[in-house]
């Protein structure tokens, strides 16, 4: 704000939005106390109430992914004096655990942040066993209000060591040098219950194994979610994925860059991460990866209009290429019930491929 700078009601809600994203206050309004000896000049009032310098947290839940789970976090607002923020925790379900440490430097005036992390994990999901650490850095900037349309961008340069093994195969170490750069555009009428507008998300990488042509890869994904208003409240969803990994060899690639799909938020009538390249018992990523997804909700009037039901079916793979896609088609039937959160969504989806019925249940929030 600048003296003599035109009222709008618009950048004063984004200013106390802005104090209220950060960690360090938990409290803050913005206002404009009227002044009648000075009409045409007023001054800007904050009041904020700081944050809790350390915050531990500790949940329990159960996901249909990933299935029980125990996680703790603690934040601590102030280190070394600086203003600087310390997020770390551990999680553990049945598909194994993983532990982080993340320092995030105060935002700028610009809105760029900047972050540095590292992460250990352990898993095993669909028969792959997965051991990995890695560290990076990060950069990330917000363009537009933060509460409905906006553009965001990141770009992170990590190194990462990894080893995994199948059944079949022993273990196979990977130590890769990557930079991601992510953007993610979105034009809706509500983050937290759209009916009007999409969310397009596009994300290129590029890593390299060792010193060799051979042993570099590029991998980019897309997502794209339309929303389509239905008469005064209902709402079609439709999403689309797609994804591809251009590198000579898998083995060249780390886990996390290969695609697998499954479950629930993809498709939905399959076990988490179920299709992808089969390696005798297991599920493996692959290169290539397409799904796509059509919902309609319609919102009843029982509980107060926040009872909703929905029919939905979805189809994708993964695979190694292109021409190894053989989509499975997922149909099903799920409930919706409104919360300040989201709309929780309880869903029965039947997997033709499989032939079984699963039960899903989320949060269906827009971002």
């Amino acid at each position: 704000f600048t003296p003599g700078a035109p009222y709008d009601r618009a950048l004063l809600v984004e200013f106390q939005q802005a104090l209220t994203d950060t960690p360090f206050f938990s409290y803050a309004v913005v206002t404009l106390p009227p002044t009648p000896e000075q009409p045409d000049e007023v001054p800007l009032k904050v009041v904020v109430r700081e944050s809790h310098l350390k915050r531990l947290s500790v949940g329990v839940g159960y996901e249909t992914n990933t299935g029980p789970h125990v996680e703790v976090a603690y934040r601590q607002n102030l280190l070394f004096g600086r203003p600087w923020v310390l997020l770390t925790g551990a999680r553990l379900d049945q598909t194994g655990g993983l532990g982080y440490a993340d320092l995030q430097f105060p935002p700028r005036p610009s809105r760029v942040q900047d972050s540095i992390g590292m992460l250990v994990e352990d898993s095993d999901v669909e028969d792959l066993r997965v051991r990995r650490w890695g560290f990076g850095a990060a950069r990330s900037q917000t363009t537009g209000p933060r509460i409905g349309n906006n553009l965001v961008t990141r770009w992170s340069v990590n190194f990462e060591n990894e080893n995994r093994r199948t059944p079949e195969t022993d273990w196979q170490r990977l130590r890769v040098l990557s930079t991601t750069y992510s953007w993610v555009l979105r034009e809706v009428d509500s983050l937290i219950e759209p009916r009007r507008g999409h969310i397009l998300r596009l994300e290129g990488s590029v890593g390299a194994s060792g010193t060799q042509l051979d042993d570099v890869f590029l991998s980019g994904y897309g997502r794209l979610q339309k929303y389509f208003p239905v008469g005064a409240r209902d709402v079609v969803i439709a999403r689309a994925d797609l994804g591809y990994v251009q590198a000579d060899s898998i083995a060249a690639v780390p886990s996390k860059f290969l695609f697998r799909t499954g479950g629930t938020t993809t498709v939905r009538g399959y076990s988490f991460e179920s299709l992808g390249v089969k390696q005798g018992t297991a599920t493996i990523g692959g290169r290539a990866l397409a799904v796509a997804s059509a919902e309609y909700v319609r919102w009843t009037d029982y509980f107060d209009g926040n009872l909703g039901l929905a029919a939905f079916v979805d189809v994708g793979d993964a695979a190694d290429n292109w021409n190894s896609l053989d989509p499975a088609v997922g149909i099903g039937l799920g409930v919706r019930y409104r919360t300040p959160a989201g709309p929780l969504a309880v869903d029965v989806a039947y997997g033709e491929r499989e032939r079984q019925v699963r039960v899903h249940f989320s949060i269906a929030i827009a971002f």
